[in-house]
């Protein structure tokens, strides 16, 4: 009689990647694992599978690399120290864990540290890096929020969504929206920062890369502009 063959376990694919400042690699699986990589020798070390679903997205602290954020579809935020290999703080979140951002110190309050969530549904929440308590939330999308990036100078937070546009918030004035970054054609996949903080670079999945002024919330149009190649990033 012939037996029906057993069932693979599905392979665990990587669903974001995330290099630091310092060379560190890390990696978030379907799986619900967290894996950091050696990028000089490609040895591969994972750390405890602590999300019970996939894990959307992940962030390195721009000051600390050893700190790292992950959010996933079980509704958790989690604030890794990798060097320990173990979780230091959690929160549940309101709905599912679509992208995460950690912030350098913002002056203007005092030096904090904030951690910004994007998530289903348009929602975007803020936890306070201490205290891990959550200091904002809004709903001014209406589908999934799937990129945010904070300025290196601390002063915007930059959300892409999947309503294909970029939000620009003012942090110090409580995430107040400034303006609506709108010419993509699709969701919004990727957000990068100038060194400077001055012009913003998007992705989306149409795969269009446009830059933006922040100061005009204005898009470089010109074919003889060298934003790109003169821009530090």
């Amino acid at each position: 009689m012939l037996k029906k063959p057993a069932k693979k376990a599905p392979t665990a694919a990587v669903r974001d990647l995330v290099v630091s400042e310092g060379g560190a690699v890390v990696l978030t699986l379907t799986s619900g694992a967290l894996v950091t990589l050696d990028a000089d020798s490609g040895e591969e070390e994972a750390l405890l599978r602590t999300h019970s679903g996939v894990v959307n997205h992940c962030a390195v602290h721009p000051r600390s690399e050893e700190k790292v954020a992950t959010v996933g579809d079980d509704r958790y935020l989690l604030y890794w120290d990798i060097e320990r290999r173990e979780v230091t703080k959690s929160a549940v979140l309101p709905f599912g864990g679509c992208a995460v951002a950690i912030s350098p110190p913002i002056e203007m309050i005092g030096g904090h540290t904030h951690i910004a969530v994007g998530l289903s549904g348009g929602a975007m929440a803020v936890y306070d890096e201490e205290t891990f308590e959550q200091i904002k939330f809004a709903i001014h999308c209406k589908e999934d929020i799937d990129e945010l990036k904070y300025a290196p100078n601390a002063k915007y937070l930059a959300v892409g969504s999947h309503d294909n546009y970029v939000d620009l918030l003012d942090v110090a004035n409580d995430y107040a929206m400034l303006c609506r970054l709108a010419g993509h054609s699709s969701y919004i996949k990727h957000i990068d920062w100038s060194a400077d903080s001055r012009v913003i670079q998007s992705v989306c999945g149409g795969y269009e890369v446009l830059y933006w002024n922040v100061a005009t919330g204005r898009q470089f149009r010109s074919t003889h502009d060298s934003v790109e190649s003169d821009t530090i990033w």
